[in-house]
């Protein structure tokens, strides 16, 4: 529609020309002639009076002054309407997504949004005049005790907020921001509130991520030493006020350095989230399981009953960790070193737990690792020292003395009960202490060099020992030698092995020479040369305590191994347990899709010799078929099978 105004001109134009046409109407009518002038039958002309006087004057006056009003009145017709400013208004207010209530000056609704509505299921007119607390749909949703404090700091011009709970529609719960401000009239005095509630779920889980991502390792998902150390401390307060124990325990992996040395960190990283995965499905709910760093873990475990509960759950983490797994198509058995203190008993601080945990986990590492060590027991024994300190000062001389000698524990065929070779285990003579076993000196040896001394010497004495049987027609016994990895890797060892054979007339393939898992790890160019040359030379190759180190399925593929010796620890449970025996069998089923072998070590009851005949074509090795043995013990056994080695070949 047209403005006013614009019409008023349209109109004040026309009306001028009209004006303009009547004046010179006028004007015309002031020049007519004189009396008796005009022609027969013509007209007066009007006189200005007469026309002054006139209708059309006075109509042409009053529509002057009409126009002069039209013009000027304000023209409205800019501005939109007062209902429509309203209508956006109170649309906005109904399609606000947050919460919005507007109160009266003593709390009571006044008006509200849909999504208000929505929320406590009422209409416009059932809200009207009603208080928050007196709403039933908000009972044990949103605690509104906190109205009057709003109220008290909207008064006093503050702007309120706080964080509390909402619920949607659907019932579910969100973290919102509720913000109260007071509404004032012109004079500045209070009329009112407005209440608004905003879902912040977003902004706190933000805040959150932020917040776990400073707590948590980021590789396994676990809480880091941040972490660790500030919940421990108020675990243990929360131990010493109930008067409960709690036990730390540290874990260390076996042979981790080597493993990431020679499959790379991001195969090393999987086998660390592999470690967390599995803590978490042991460790009990509330526990804190952390990473300390590396390849360490640390599991706090509050409300322990005493230490046979902490060893308890780290035997069993240890067990479960030991299980094969795969990671980028290869197989892996891990194994681990588990230190553990107590509180109060070891200390009363988490510094103080922690460290004696290490020590305790040192302990197990010096006793063969993949074993658990409680800090009390390993105080003791730390306290005094090893037997390899204690008889380190005396082993140079016993290898000039040559003072070590070969004991040789059987190796039976589990079908036949028939002794088809023998494992030479190094024993040292001591002039004072007796015969000692390979624990009291042979990490001293590694470190000081003299081991090569010590294997060169068994070697030899086995194979003149060999020669000997032979000699008294007591046949061939294939003997298997345990080889340190500096002997295995040193120049000329391979020539030296084969100068024994000749010298002593020994076939090579009555000879096994067997390596540990963490030795093929550490087996370089150098050393895979050397146990590709061994083999060439017809010497057997044999993988010791298989299942408790790192072996892989492309060891066992690239090096030559005959021969695979499964670990005692699935045998001392495998006539009652279903588990170990599908461990072992599976182990047989590689090692004979392999060509090899299989040595059940640890048999000392007829019933595991049973189960493990039951799984299939396996040598057996225990106490249940003979201790380690001088020769000449081994030599009064009755059941030789001198074939043995003839078959195989």
């Amino acid at each position: 529609m047209p403005h006013r105004k614009v019409i008023a001109r349209v109109a004040l134009v026309l009306y001028s020309l009209l004006v303009l046409f009547f004046t010179l109407y006028i004007l015309s009518a002031g020049a007519r002639p004189p009396p008796g002038a005009l022609p027969a039958g013509a007209l007066p002309p009007v006189s200005l009076s007469d026309m002054l006087l006139s209708p059309l004057a006075g109509l042409l006056v009053l529509g002057a002054l009409l126009l002069i009003v039209l013009y000027l009145q304000p023209d409205r017709s800019l501005a939109p309407a007062p209902s429509a400013a309203l209508s956006e208004v109170e649309a906005f207010f109904q399609q606000r997504p947050e919460v919005t209530v507007i109160l009266d000056r003593d709390g009571r609704i006044s008006r509200t949004n849909d999504a208000f509505r929505k929320m406590v299921g009422l209409s416009e007119r059932q809200l009207q005049g009603r208080r928050f607390r007196e709403l039933r749909a908000l009972d044990g949703v949103t605690d509104y005790g906190f109205w009057e404090d709003a109220r008290q700091a909207a008064d006093s011009g503050k702007t309120w907020s706080e964080q509390t709970w909402g619920q949607r529609e659907d019932g579910s719960l969100f973290p919102e921001q509720i913000v109260v401000r007071a509404l004032r009239d012109g004079s500045g005095a209070v009329t009112g509130y407005t209440f608004a509630a905003f879902d912040v779920s977003e902004v706190v889980m933000t805040k959150k991520e932020l917040e776990r991502s400073a707590l948590q390792d980021p590789l396994t998902g676990l809480f880091n030493r941040r972490y660790l150390e500030a919940e421990s401390e108020q675990a243990i307060e929360r131990c010493r006020e109930a008067g409960h124990r709690l036990g730390l325990l540290l874990l260390d992996l076996d042979d981790f350095k080597s493993l990431n040395d020679r499959c790379g960190h991001l195969f090393g990283d999987e086998v660390l989230v592999h470690v967390a995965e599995t803590l978490r499905g042991i460790v009990p709910l509330g526990d804190i399981i952390a990473r300390l760093g590396g390849d360490e873990f640390v599991v706090v475990a509050e409300d322990v009953s005493g230490a046979d509960a902490v060893r308890d759950l780290a035997e069993e983490i240890r067990a479960a960790l030991s299980l094969p797994f795969a990671i980028q198509d290869e197989t892996l058995r891990l194994s681990v070193s588990v230190g553990a203190s107590l509180f109060p008993d070891d200390g009363d601080r988490f510094d103080a737990l922690l460290g004696r945990a290490d020590m305790a986990m040192y302990q197990s590492k010096q006793l063969g690792r993949n074993r658990v060590s409680l800090f009390a027991a390993a105080r003791a024994a730390l306290a005094r020292p090893t037997p390899a300190e204690a008889h380190a000062a005396d082993l140079g001389e016993a290898v000039e003395d040559d003072c070590f000698v070969p004991y040789f524990q059987p190796l039976v065929d589990l079908d036949t009960r028939e002794v088809i070779g023998a494992e030479a285990l190094c024993r040292w003579q001591h002039p004072r202490h007796g015969l000692l076993p390979p624990a009291a000196f042979i990490s001293t040896a590694e470190g000081n060099g003299l081991i090569r001394d010590i294997d060169r010497a068994i070697i030899r004495k086995v194979c003149a020992q060999m020669a000997e049987w032979r000699e008294r027609s007591r046949g061939s016994l294939p003997i298997s030698l345990n080889v340190s990895a500096a002997t295995m890797t040193e120049p000329g060892f391979v020539r030296f092995l084969s100068d024994c054979c000749q010298e002593f007339n020994v076939a090579p393939q009555e000879l096994v020479v067997e390596l540990t898992e963490s030795m093929l790890l550490l087996a370089d160019d150098p050393g895979r040369r050397s146990l590709k040359r061994i083999r060439e030379l017809g010497v057997e190759v044999a993988l010791d305590d298989f299942g408790t180190g790192f072996s892989t399925l492309s060891l066992l593929k690239d090096l030559p191994v005959t021969r695979l010796k499964i670990d005692r620890s699935f045998v001392v449970h495998i006539d009652n347990n279903r588990r170990d025996r599908e461990i072992v069998s599976s182990i047989v089923s590689l090692g004979h899709a392999l060509g090899a072998d299989v040595v059940v070590e640890g048999v000392e009851t007829e019933s595991q010799a049973e189960a493990i005949a039951g799984i299939g074509d396996m040598i057996g090795q225990g106490y249940l078929f003979g201790k380690p043995m001088p020769a000449a013990e081994l030599a009064a056994c009755a059941t030789w099978n001198c074939d043995y080695v003839a078959t195989r070949a």
